[in-house]
């Protein structure tokens, strides 16, 4: 092998190694990819959609220690938030956050109380009115200090706090930025 082919492939593999350890950074610390796997967020998002997360916004996740540090935002009421399923940590749910810490959260007749107020939703859906807890009373629950209550859109088709509890501070992957795919879907989350 000629001396000018060693030199191009040493500078070949030295950019691929560096751009494989860009990608690595940026999936671990800043922007991941996720595929919807139910219909819980519907009308907004749908079984099968593959959504973009920023993950920086709740702070950077140190690998294998699960501590976070630089956070920079909690969930705010409303929002949609992606985190790790707290009974399951291999999986990752995105739901809209409904409580904040100190929050007293009741669900009566469909409605949503916070606080001993009724909280208009216009994202959320009852597709199958009374086939859920959705359509009857839920709580009141006092959301524990540094954790979120989390609900679905679709309440009669949604696996959330409901029945597993609230999302930790340790939980918390990132806020949904956009669907990616497919394309007739491409817009922005809010």
């Amino acid at each position: 092998m000629s001396r000018v082919y060693l030199d191009k492939l040493k500078r070949f593999l030295l950019w691929a190694a560096l751009d494989l350890l860009a990608a690595l950074l940026i999936v671990v610390f800043i922007l991941q990819a996720f595929r919807i796997p139910s219909g819980s967020m519907e009308p907004m998002l749908k079984s099968g959609d593959r959504i973009l997360v920023f993950k920086p916004v709740y702070g950077f996740r140190i690998p294998f220690t699960g501590k976070k540090v630089l956070r920079f935002f909690s969930p705010a009421r409303g929002r949609p938030v992606v985190f790790r399923f707290p009974k399951d940590e291999t999986q990752s749910f995105i739901k809209r956050c409904i409580g904040l810490p100190g929050d007293l959260i009741e669900i009566k007749s469909g409605k949503l109380f916070v606080n001993g107020l009724e909280v208009p939703e216009p994202y959320a859906v009852h597709y199958s009115a009374g086939s859920n807890i959705s359509g009857e009373a839920f709580g009141p629950y006092k959301v524990p200090e540094g954790r979120w209550f989390m609900l679905g859109d679709n309440r009669d088709s949604s696996f959330d706090s409901r029945y597993w509890g609230p999302v930790g501070e340790e939980d918390l992957t990132g806020t949904p930025l956009c669907i990616y795919w497919p394309l007739n879907r491409l817009r922005i989350i809010k």
